[in-house]
């Protein structure tokens, strides 16, 4: 389950039945401050939101807004500037802000000290609400440590050069929770990962369908898939033993894997908008496939197993890769621009991958 599909996206869409202001930056970790309204991520306010709706709220009797750029610059100060108070201290001085603010002078009454109100209690109709996924703050001087847990289960910390050892312990000290879920997850994720005795009616994958096994006494190639049964020869097992079995599968994989990938990559290509370089098919450890800097492309063989649906995804997502090497918001749209449905395909990938094994 995709909880971006299953309990974001659903109740973005809920919040803007109900008329708010929706802006939705999708799953991933976003790379730019201004689909968020910020000019970059240190801000927390939405400085243009904030002035308008705040100007439409404080209204003299006739109607006129009375709060000047200079007055609204210094409110915003005040919520955001909080330096050398602890953060209790600088929640407590924001929340008696929404109570009662106040600037110096109504400029267009001679009021002196007047309250302004940054949010309207007795009648919230008047306010304005803006529901914002994935608002990326980033604290001053912040320094961050992506953290992942890898298809083997092995947990894998990413620093940034600047990063000393103790803020990477640090890091994941603070995240060891989540550490803990994740490889909860990943162990029932892996439970049914294959364990195989070659014999004969095993079942393998090939392009979503499963074949049985038959060990056969003679033919002319180590491995083939006939009449529904993928055929290898007795020998190979008897001689080479798991290591040799898995080989011929590996190479029959190859083989019949680089002119379908090959295939898939030249329709996919135009509609992305790039110009792929060549394509192999090979073995890439715990990876499915890679893109390479030349334009070359890279597919683990392990991909043939997969439907065609999910090789169709690992294509995309490879040839996105030409236009964006990271997983940002602009990658993301870009996979889908070509495959609107391509959460359900990852998702399959996530949770059924570990089946597509010999």
């Amino acid at each position: 389950m995709s909880e971006y599909t299953e309990v974001e996206r659903p109740f973005l869409d809920q919040l803007a039945q109900q008329g708010w202001t929706v802006i939705d930056q999708g799953s991933g970790i976003p790379q730019q401050a201004g689909p968020s309204l910020r000019s970059h991520f240190r801000e927390w306010l939405l400085p243009g939101v904030f002035d308008d709706a705040v100007r439409r709220l404080n209204r003299t009797n006739d109607g006129q807004p009375w709060l000047t750029d200079a007055q609204l610059d210094e409110l915003r100060q005040q919520l955001t500037r909080h330096s050398n108070r602890s953060l209790l201290e600088a929640n407590e001085s924001v929340q008696a802000l929404l109570f009662k603010a106040q600037v110096g002078t109504n400029e267009l009454t001679g009021e002196s000290d007047p309250v302004v109100r940054l949010i309207d209690f007795h009648h919230p109709e008047n306010n304005r609400f803006h529901a914002i996924n994935q608002f990326r703050v980033d604290t001053p001087g912040c320094v961050k440590a992506f953290i992942v847990i890898e298809r083997d289960g092995v947990v894998t910390v990413r620093p940034p050069a600047r990063m000393t050892p103790e803020q990477i312990d640090q890091t994941v000290l603070s995240k060891r929770m989540w550490i803990y879920r994740s490889l909860a997850e990943w162990r029932e994720l892996n439970g049914s990962r294959v364990n195989r005795e070659w014999v004969s009616g095993e079942t393998f994958m090939y392009l979503g369908s499963s074949y049985r096994l038959e060990l056969v006494a003679e033919q002319d190639e180590p491995l083939k898939l006939k009449d529904g049964r993928f055929c290898l020869l007795k020998g190979i097992v008897n001689g080479a033993g798991t290591d040799g079995a898995s080989k011929a599968f590996a190479a029959f994989y190859a083989a019949k894997g680089q002119p379908r990938l090959a295939r898939r990559v030249a329709y996919f290509a135009p509609k992305v908008g790039v110009a792929a370089g060549r394509v192999e098919v090979k073995d890439l450890g715990y990876r499915w496939a890679s893109c390479l800097k030349g334009g070359d492309l890279h597919f683990h063989w392990k991909c043939l197993m997969a439907p065609l649906t999910i090789i169709d995804y690992v294509v995309v997502h490879e040839l996105c890769h030409l236009r964006h090497r990271d997983h940002s918001n602009a990658f993301w749209n870009e996979v889908d621009k070509v495959l609107p449905d391509y959460q359900r395909r990852k998702e399959w990938l996530r949770v059924r991958g570990v089946e597509l094994d010999i």
